[in-house]
């Protein structure tokens, strides 16, 4: 979904620089594909004798402390202000997080907290928080849809890119508000590789010429939640199941 942005925003705006948040393991794909990498974790010398839980909240008190402006933003998220920092300056912020916001992800309350302190950060200094489109809700968590409900106020636009997403959405803005958007998944618009990429990609994974080629990309939100079934996966087993098929209908 990444790429896709980064591919549709240069497409309008060729001197563009993009950043996105991501974690120190992700930072060197990031830099491959072209983009800024930013990363909340503190990875202090501190944090490594006293661990990062400690470390962290040292390090944000000396961030803070020197960046009175990102306060507020660290008494929200210390991850956030670190991040916020790192990436200053920006015109605009889009989140394209997928599946987060929701009483269905472990991770959703922390996600949305994060989220919150941005959008804020943004509001107070009229930089644009754009939310594109992705799935939203339940949010039977009190806590998860106050600040669901907070960043969604702060934010410029907010697209869900499914009917339940906006009827879940719906309750937490004010009646009627034109923040409230819908559209498709926008990963659809993904542009083809370069031919010659294809076939590097071959070459280097010893496919002979001429032998289709099926593409298979896993959901991990969906392999996530599929996991509390029991009697296994489901939807790994899905996924075998369609690579069998396509092995043995297309030789692929």
């Amino acid at each position: 979904m990444l790429r896709t942005v980064q591919c549709e925003m240069l497409r309008r705006v060729e001197a563009l620089e993009i950043s996105a948040t991501v974690s120190p393991a992700g930072m060197q794909l990031s830099r491959a594909a072209g983009i800024i990498p930013v990363t909340g974790d503190f990875g202090s010398r501190v944090a490594k004798l006293l661990g990062q839980k400690i470390g962290a909240r040292i390090g944000a008190w000396r961030l803070i402390s020197k960046c009175r402006h990102l306060k507020g933003v660290g008494q929200l998220s210390r991850k956030a202000a670190l991040e916020i920092f790192r990436a200053e300056p920006f015109e605009m912020v889009v989140d394209v997080s997928g599946f987060s916001y929701s009483d269905q992800c472990s991770w959703g309350r922390q996600e949305a907290i994060e989220a919150r302190a941005w959008a804020a950060y943004c509001k107070e200094r009229g930089i644009p928080y754009v939310f594109l489109p992705q799935a939203w809700g339940p949010f039977g968590d009190p806590i998860l849809k106050g600040h669901v409900a907070a960043m969604c106020r702060d934010a410029a636009v907010v697209y869900s890119r499914d009917d339940s997403s906006t009827e879940h959405l719906q309750p937490l803005l004010a009646e009627g508000s034109v923040k409230l958007k819908q559209a498709p998944d926008i990963v659809f618009l993904l542009p083809d590789p370069p031919v010659e990429y294809v076939e590097e990609v071959r070459s280097r994974c010893g496919i002979r010429e001429g032998r289709p080629v099926v593409v298979i990309s896993p959901n991990m939100r969906v392999f996530e939640k599929a996991a509390k079934s029991s009697g296994g996966n489901p939807y790994a087993r899905l996924l075998v199941s369609l690579v069998r098929h396509v092995i043995a209908a297309h030789d692929a």
